[in-house]
């Protein structure tokens, strides 16, 4: 019948059968298919895909992948399609900008399809739309990344009354929360109509832009809104009006959230230099966060360290100016002479009958009177006690000038004095915060003619001094 027999004729049914099965398949399922030739136009669309994009598949065959999805999507996706068309199997995940369909993270995968000769025909096309799941994993994530970014302010806030060191540990922690390329801290004088950056974090390789800048050179100045307090989004910086300045530095993508202060602002940064980037919402809120607490954080460092002044200069004077209180290292006297031996450990079951020996070899060396060696002494195994007692232990050594000037330094890396036991641990005979007898500092004091003092979460540094002679007090 019709030249064709009743086996061939079942064969033909079952092909037939199994493209409608295939078509009803693909009609049906969740992810996009298409198949796209080697010409790059679409030949085969579900109907997943024709509602993505709000078309019907009359309207996509034939059609040009960019037509269909947008130049922006395209230009993203492009070098993955050249690969497919090259006969390669290509997996991706990422977030893409379709003409109509939106804003989507995909998870796409190309299969190249060959005739007999290896030749490649085009490839299937399918696209797993993970949007809802990616979006609530960067929810998560972000967070996740507040809660760690919020932690390492609250450390550095602890653990620090210097604002600069605290904009230091917020902008890293930042810029590595956000995975970003630079992340800097901007003040601005209007006045003057400059900006400077830092402190400032960046990635190996990326360049710096720390210094000081004129703002009407940076196009993104000119945003008013931002400088009423308004947060800047900026997704390409380079598509902006004067964008030389922006490509000079490398600023592109950026978030710059408003801190206003006495009529100044300042502005917490981040910048992408390699790329331009879509900011998530809640990527923004991490750096409106960051930038609140840090502003509170510095706040309250600078109202640590006028508390801290105030309580340095109350301590010189009422011991005659024999306790210097200070805050950084840069302050401590510079270590003269030559050092007496090397220098020794302090612990709970040695060291501390070493640093007397050289306390009263270096005394007696100088030419100290026997009552001069005795509190130098004293003033010795004090500090190198408390240093024992309160941080389990630190080092010492001494030095020695050619005028007769003992110097004595114990370092340790305990938690420190807190500024309210400061007063009361200088002052107070019997007072302790670990139930000893208490008589360190207070016994310091008495014992020797200088005593610099550095305490903070991060250890404690005293500097003993003593002369030949006694110096005549101030007060006299």
């Amino acid at each position: 019948m019709d030249g064709i027999d009743e086996s061939e004729r079942s064969h033909a049914d079952d092909g037939d059968i199994s493209r409608e099965r295939l078509l009803l398949i693909a009609n049906n399922t969740p992810l996009l298919v298409a198949f796209v030739g080697a010409d790059g136009r679409y030949q085969f669309n579900n109907d997943t895909y024709n509602k993505w994009f709000g078309l019907h598949a009359p309207d996509l065959r034939g059609k040009e992948v960019k037509e269909v999805i947008g130049e922006a999507a395209y230009l993203t996706i492009q070098h993955h399609l050249e690969a497919a068309l090259a006969g390669n199997i290509v997996t991706y995940d990422m977030m893409v900008q379709y003409a109509n369909a939106g804003r989507r993270f995909v998870r796409t995968t190309l299969v190249p399809e060959k005739d007999a000769t290896g030749a490649v025909l085009g490839f299937m096309l399918f696209v797993s739309d993970d949007s809802n799941l990616h979006d609530a994993q960067a929810q998560i994530t972000s967070a996740y990344n507040r809660l760690l970014l919020t932690s390492e302010i609250g450390r550095a806030v602890r653990s620090s009354a210097d604002p600069q060191e605290i904009i230091e540990t917020t902008t890293a922690a930042l810029g590595e929360a956000l995975n970003a390329d630079r992340c800097y801290y901007v003040t601005y004088d209007l006045q003057r109509g400059d900006s400077f950056v830092g402190p400032e974090w960046r990635r190996n390789g990326v360049s710096s832009v720390a210094g000081t800048h004129r703002i009407s050179d940076f196009s993104p100045n000119r945003n008013p809104a931002y400088f009423l307090g308004q947060t800047n989004v900026i997704e390409d910086a380079f598509l902006l009006a004067d964008s030389d300045v922006s490509k000079k530095l490398g600023v592109r993508a950026v978030i710059r959230a408003p801190i206003q202060q006495d009529g100044q602002t300042t502005a917490l940064v981040v910048a992408m230099a390699t790329e331009a980037r879509i900011w998530t919402e809640q990527e923004v809120a991490l750096v409106e966060t960051t930038a609140s607490q840090t502003r509170g954080a510095v706040e309250a460092a600078h109202a640590r360290q006028r508390e801290r002044a105030i309580l340095r200069d109350v301590l010189a004077s009422v011991t005659g100016g024999k306790l210097n209180l200070v805050f950084d290292r840069t302050e401590l006297p510079t270590p003269v002479g030559q050092r007496v031996d090397t220098s020794m450990s302090l612990t709970p079951t040695e060291g501390l009958r070493g640093l007397r020996h050289l306390a009263r070899q270096a005394a007696l060396h100088a030419g100290h009177s026997d009552e001069r060696q005795n509190d130098l002494i004293t003033a010795a195994s004090e500090a190198g006690m408390n240093a024992i007692v309160h941080a389990g232990g630190g080092d010492a050594w001494v030095q020695l000038t050619e005028k007769g000037m003992v110097q004595i330094w114990i370092e340790d890396h305990g938690k420190g004095i807190a500024t309210v036991d400061l007063p009361r641990a200088a002052l107070a005979r019997g007072y302790s915060t670990q139930g000893t007898l208490g008589h360190g500092i207070k016994m310091m004091l008495e014992t020797s003619d200088r005593v610099y003092l550095l305490t903070g979460p991060k250890g404690t540094t005293v500097v003993l001094e003593q002369e030949r002679e006694a110096p005549i007090p101030a007060w006299l």
